[in-house]
């Protein structure tokens, strides 16, 4: 396994972006640590310092459905596939979830062997209009997020983003790779991951996040958190009490 020290420069890297206050920064080692943040990336994901971040995986620092999230990325980036520019929804930390537009990049080393991964990203407000491209599905966004426990409602979010439907699918997968109804199951997702970790009867949660069946809502929360409802809390209360 090719160790953190094998990567060049970290020193220089993290002195480079240690300005970019509203830039996250980070490089990992093929063993998915990581190895170099800067502040932006503590502020993130709601680290006191570089301790709590740095000989460590995202399983050690994010709740289970992100960590997942986030192996699968990186999974991506060592096999040699980049990722460019990517608008995402962000839950890192208990703070309000923060969208990034993103890229992460394999590290070579003079061999063209990949050693570890890069990512950047800089902070997107979609209240602003000073980019097409965001501002052309903000509203759908924000609808979803609105009404994430109702049935999507394709031609609401075709009025209320102005596009035609293949336009606001093509838009959707572009720039967060999900459709309209996959994203809204991430928002779903994400509302119950929040809701068992505060201890919520996984029945109320169900309803709570738009699912009439109990057993639909578990079979879908595993498929995406890689846990049951039940494991999640469990594993919450865990970290919670690892915490104290």
């Amino acid at each position: 396994m090719i160790a953190a020290s094998e990567i060049a420069n970290l020193d220089l890297l993290e002195a480079l972006f240690a300005p970019l206050t509203d830039n996250p920064f980070f490089v990992k080692d093929r063993s998915l640590r990581y190895v170099a943040v800067n502040d932006a990336m503590l502020q993130l994901c709601g680290a006191a310092n570089r301790g709590e971040l740095l000989g460590r995986t995202a399983w050690q620092v994010y709740p289970p459905a992100y960590a997942s999230h986030c192996e699968m990325d990186d999974r991506e980036i060592l096999a040699g596939r980049p990722i460019v520019d990517r608008l995402e929804m962000v839950v890192a930390s208990k703070r309000t979830p923060s969208w990034l537009l993103f890229s992460q990049m394999p590290i070579r080393d003079k061999r063209g062997r990949i050693v570890g991964i890069a990512g950047v990203s800089r902070r997107i407000d979609l209240r602003r209009h000073d980019n097409a491209a965001y501002a052309s599905i903000a509203a759908a966004i924000r609808h979803i997020q609105k009404h994430f426990d109702e049935p999507l409602n394709l031609k609401r979010l075709c009025a209320v983003s102005r596009l035609s439907a293949s336009q606001l699918e093509r838009s959707f997968r572009t720039l967060l790779r999900a459709s309209p109804r996959q994203y809204q199951q991430r928002v779903r997702m994400e509302r119950a991951r929040r809701l068992l970790a505060e201890g919520r009867a996984v029945a109320e949660v169900a309803q709570s996040c738009g699912f009439s069946e109990h057993s639909a809502f578990s079979r879908r929360f595993k498929e995406i958190a890689g846990l049951t409802p039940m494991e999640y809390q469990k594993h919450a209360r865990d970290q919670s009490l690892a915490r104290r």
